[in-house]
């Protein structure tokens, strides 16, 4: 876009004298900084009258004001003036906010702040006119409730014990944190999640900061043909042949590693507008393994991990709201979280890094696991948050095949069990030595 002229300028606040509501919109983004010097004082004024007395001043208080005069036609303008008057406004300060924040990015360049430079920019570039002023309650109430029908439902994450908790399964423009002591099956759940995704055809990536591609597609050979992970280079041809039975796509699931500790949501985003160019279409739903070793676009004290982690957690959940997809990731649980003596000790506090992630969660899954449910094969999961659901503070035992590395329910353990600890030949108050996580 051209620099604007002086009149063209001129004529754009005759606009917004003329119709209040074209001001209204404008307001938000407006900078008299934007204007031609000779035109700066006028828009101070506009916006210091409407912030006193809502509306827009006349031309004549206006010219009293300032010295500036502006002719107003008398009559009000037609749809195509306000049209022409508010695409050409709208136009005009996204220019001058991205002209702005490319001047203000030289500063950040200097400092090698790279993921301020690219959330100014980006920041910058959705700058428009708020058009949409909601959802009017009381026009329409049948539209409204019949739209809710079409939404997207909870996606099934294959593991009918979660899903009957967390409302029936994942949503979209959610997020759903897995947390467990190291080793214990964090990457392991979220993989079962992915792959049952995918067999409900949905388009994903797993995006790993701590293993390799090849080492996570590995684990998803165990998890859709059954062969154990030991085996999987001795029956190449077997796992091929099975593989190809599935009803999947060939592109049905992306595996991108990228590196822990300063990989930001910018990277994950950048890397998903290339998915999208390659694919032609944006994923259903992403997973991040795992939350903890990222990094946050916005500049914090790496000594501050709790609002680095609530930083992290909030762009991340703001990305799958902006792609319209699920997000899976995952959280270690701290070192307090070792020294429980009952499953109902477990809480929300003992997730590593504090609270913040939580606040911003839609579900919080805890997987544990102690000796005795390692020999059986099994794991608990606690519902440590659920927003869409009944779930929170739930617990239930899930089957773990060490062999094909699935994560599935154990059919034969009636349903009011499903909120009680591991009662089959385990205390319900295990004692802490007992209790203690394994590695």
């Amino acid at each position: 876009m051209e620099e604007m002229s002086y009149e063209k300028q001129k004529l754009l606040i005759c606009y917004m004298l003329s119709n209040a509501d074209l001001f209204i919109k404008a307001n938000p983004i407006l900078k008299s900084s934007f204007f031609d010097p000779r035109l700066k004082s006028a828009i101070e004024f506009m916006q210091t009258f409407y912030g006193l007395y809502k509306g827009v001043p006349t031309t004549a208080q206006l010219f009293a004001e300032t010295d500036i005069k502006i002719e107003v036609n008398s009559t009000s303008l037609t749809n195509q003036e306000l049209r022409y008057a508010e695409d050409t406004l709208e136009k005009f300060l996204q220019f001058k906010t991205i002209e702005q924040a490319i001047f203000q990015s030289v500063d950040l360049l200097h400092n090698d702040v790279r993921d301020g430079i690219v959330k100014l920019i980006r920041d910058a570039a959705s700058i428009g006119f708020q058009k949409n002023l909601g959802t009017a309650y009381f026009k329409d109430p049948a539209s409204r409730l019949n739209d809710l029908t079409l939404q997207d439902k909870a996606i099934s994450t294959g593991m009918k014990s979660v899903d009957r908790h967390i409302g029936g399964g994942c949503n979209r423009q959610e997020l759903t944190i897995i947390t467990a002591p190291s080793g214990v099956g964090k990457s392991i759940t979220m993989s079962n999640i992915a792959a049952n995704f995918c067999l409900q055809g949905l388009y994903g990536i797993y995006f790993t900061l701590e293993l390799s591609e090849k080492v996570v597609a590995k684990r998803f050979d165990s998890m859709f043909t059954g062969i154990a992970q030991y085996e999987i280079l001795n029956n190449i041809n077997k796992v091929t042949t099975e593989l190809s039975k599935l009803n999947v796509d060939e592109n049905q699931l992306d595996i991108k590693r990228l590196p822990e500790s300063t990989t930001t949501t910018a990277d994950l985003r950048a890397y998903i507008q290339t998915y999208e160019a390659a694919h032609g279409r944006l994923p259903d739903f992403i997973v991040v393994d795992y939350l903890d070793l990222m990094a946050s676009g916005t500049k914090v004290s790496v000594e501050n991990v709790f609002m680095k982690d609530k930083f992290v957690s909030e762009e991340l959940r703001a990305l799958c709201h902006e792609i319209n997809c699920i997000g899976i990731t995952a959280s270690q649980l701290n070192r307090g979280a070792q020294q429980i003596e009952s499953l109902e000790d477990l809480n929300q506090g003992h997730i590593a890094g504090g609270l913040s992630k939580i606040m911003t969660a839609d579900n919080v899954i805890a997987v544990i696991q102690n000796a005795t449910m390692k020999a059986r094969g099994e794991l608990t999961f606690k519902m440590l948050k659920v927003r869409s659901g009944t779930g929170t503070d739930a617990f239930f035992i899930m089957k773990f095949c060490n062999k094909s590395l699935r994560v599935t329910d154990i059919e034969d353990l009636p349903i009011e069990h499903m909120n009680k600890p591991a009662i089959r030949h385990v205390d319900t108050k295990p004692k802490s030595s007992e209790f203690g996580f394994t590695v």
